[in-house]
């Protein structure tokens, strides 16, 4: 090679690795982690960015607030400035690129803030993923079966829904938070919505007897797998899913433990009747306005359990579309569909069923829930399991956390983040873990 040649290459090489470190420099794909700030606290974030043929595309993770890869949104990048969103927790960023570090400007939950992220190795993750179907008589429910890489058959939870058209992506930080204690998970598209057969069936007209049969078909599939110990299959239901495998495991020999979180333990309609007093409370409406939100909501479980009154309650809902609370109350279209959601749902008592259960049940619950009444609830679970065949069993209410378990800055103290309540994932991880050794 000659000199002239030498030197040529030299200077190729050079150029291609200022280009590349360059290119590094100003991308934003890879692996991010760091920190949202305000007031001098501080919630961990990672964020990971890839490039595709339709531009750059982002999710993000939060793990405080129990939100694993979600995506982002209106992601632009003018070297140096970068911007992106985050819709579950209405954030803004806008920040710049210097040296392997982003760092700017939050808004949050309508706060500012700042943020810092940087470049950090992207970890393989400890399981496996499978996409999966099920079916449930005619119909098909799609799903996410996540395996821990350690070998042998392990225990597995089957995730059900709260009360909305809720896919899989809602169980998603549950799914990775369990499968790195070794426990398998299956989250699926409740039925009616995402790749559980939308084009068969309207999800909000599912009853609990629909659904709990959906979730114990979902503990049929995870027997036939290898990885999976049949022995070891619990059920796991948020909010409306409460009553859902409450209904389910007290019809089934095949549920090896329950988990309960913010539901269930009551008739279902009391508890309607509590949301709406509790929200309409939250929303400063006057003690009037609260009184008369709750009595319709009364007359319409009493028209619905006796099938009569229809004509004056129907009177009822029309007097009362122009008041504030009217939103609040799901008003019923007929009678027949008042009716079909009260047989289907609203009438059930899980008291009974719960005195049924032989099997181990944790029950978690929030003090400031506006959506149930916890503490009545968790009364009812503990009075119905301390009186029924069930000898392993735990009833926990976290102080001042909400529906979902998070705790929010008390006004006077110094603000924080709102997060999960402390010790709430360790007492599930832990507890699960226990079932499965036991």
């Amino acid at each position: 090679m000659t000199k002239t040649v030498k030197f040529i290459t030299a200077i190729f090489l050079c150029a291609f690795w200022v280009a590349s470190s360059y290119a590094a420099q100003t991308s934003l794909d890879g692996e991010w982690q760091g920190a949202l700030v305000r007031e001098g606290s501080e919630a961990k974030v990672s964020l990971n960015f890839k490039t595709t043929a339709d531009g750059v595309e982002g999710t993000m993770t939060m793990p405080d607030v129990g939100m694993f890869r979600q995506p982002l949104s209106n992601i632009s990048l003018s070297f140096p400035k970068a911007h992106f969103e985050q819709e579950n927790i209405a954030a803004v960023f806008d920040g710049e690129i210097r040296d392997g570090k982003i760092t700017g400007n939050l808004q949050v939950i309508g706060l500012t803030g700042t943020f810092y992220l940087e470049r950090a190795k992207e970890e393989p993750l400890p399981y496996k993923q499978e996409e999966v179907r099920f079916r449930n008589g005619n119909i098909t429910l799609g799903g996410t079966l996540t395996v821990p890489s350690t070998r042998g058959s392990h225990p597995a939870i089957v995730f059900t829904h709260g009360g909305g058209p809720d896919t899989r992506d809602l169980s998603r930080f549950y799914a990775d938070l369990f499968a790195r204690r070794g426990i398998a998970t299956l989250i699926y598209d409740k039925r009616g919505v995402g790749a559980s057969s939308p084009d068969l069936v309207d999800w909000g007209r599912s009853s609990f007897e629909d659904l709990a049969g959906d979730a114990l078909a979902g503990v049929e599939f995870l027997k036939t797998r290898k990885e999976i110990n049949p022995k070891r299959i619990g059920l796991y239901g948020p909010s409306n899913g409460g009553w859902v495998v409450e209904y389910a495991a007290a019809r089934s020999k095949d549920v090896a433990f329950l988990i309960v979180l913010s539901g269930g333990g009551i008739p279902s309609w009391e508890s309607e009747v509590y949301r709406v007093e509790a929200e309409t409370r939250a929303e400063g409406f006057s003690e009037d306005e609260i009184k008369a939100a709750v009595a319709f909501m009364q007359k319409k479980f009493e028209v619905a359990r006796t099938g009569q009154g229809w004509e004056q309650f129907a009177g009822l809902i029309e007097k009362s579309r122009k008041e504030k609370w009217f939103r609040f109350v799901a008003a019923p279209r007929s009678l027949e569909l008042l009716q079909e959601a009260w047989n289907g749902q609203f009438k059930y008592d899980a008291y009974a069923d719960i005195q049924k259960l032989k099997i181990p049940v944790l029950a978690i619950f929030g003090e400031l829930d506006t959506e149930v009444p916890a503490n009545r609830i968790a009364d009812a679970t503990r009075k119905a399991l301390r009186s029924g065949k069930s000898k392993d069993y735990t009833v926990k209410v976290f102080p001042r956390a909400t529906h979902g378990i998070l705790v929010f800055p008390e006004e006077g103290k110094p603000w924080h983040f709102f997060r999960y309540a402390d010790g709430f994932l360790d007492l599930m991880t832990d507890w699960v873990s226990k079932q499965a050794k036991s």
